[in-house]
């Protein structure tokens, strides 16, 4: 298996985020001039909820692929997910910044973790989606135990 460094997100096309942003400046400051695609979380200010919208859902290159945050969903959140974004190719959430990676009936459930609040793993984590002729795979990329940023 390949492995993906924390320096590959350096080349990324677009940037998605699953909520929990908290100041939107700092959002555009450190993804622009990049496309990026961001969703409100529970821990998100009213101004960020109110520009930001709950769902997304995005068609790159033949792939259809919803984001949302995940905090609304009723528990098991997978089949929840799987239930109701079924027809789409990938599922991006973020609401237990716990890194999860796995194709569930052809649809890849995907959360990157998070780089400054990680939860029942052991490092800061972000997540890489690559789209290639009108297939999706992820990856999760585990940034250094201290949780240092990119």
């Amino acid at each position: 298996m390949r492995t993906i460094s924390e320096n590959a997100l350096v080349d990324a096309d677009i940037i998605l985020h699953a909520g929990d942003i908290h100041d939107l400046a700092l959002l555009e400051a450190i993804f622009s001039p990049r496309p990026f695609f961001a969703v409100a979380g529970n821990m998100d200010s009213t101004i960020a909820c109110g520009e930001l919208p709950a769902l997304r859902i995005l068609d790159i290159e033949k792939v259809k692929i919803a984001l949302l945050h995940g905090h609304s969903l009723p528990q098991p959140v997978h089949r929840s997910l799987l239930k109701k974004f079924s027809d789409k190719n990938a599922v991006v959430f973020g609401h237990t910044h716990e890194p999860y990676c796995k194709k569930h009936h052809g649809v890849l459930l995907f959360n990157p973790g998070s780089p400054t609040q990680p939860r029942g793993h052991s490092q800061a984590s972000v997540g890489l989606l690559r789209v290639e002729q009108s297939s999706i795979e992820g990856h999760i990329i585990n940034l250094h135990p201290s949780g240092g940023s990119i």
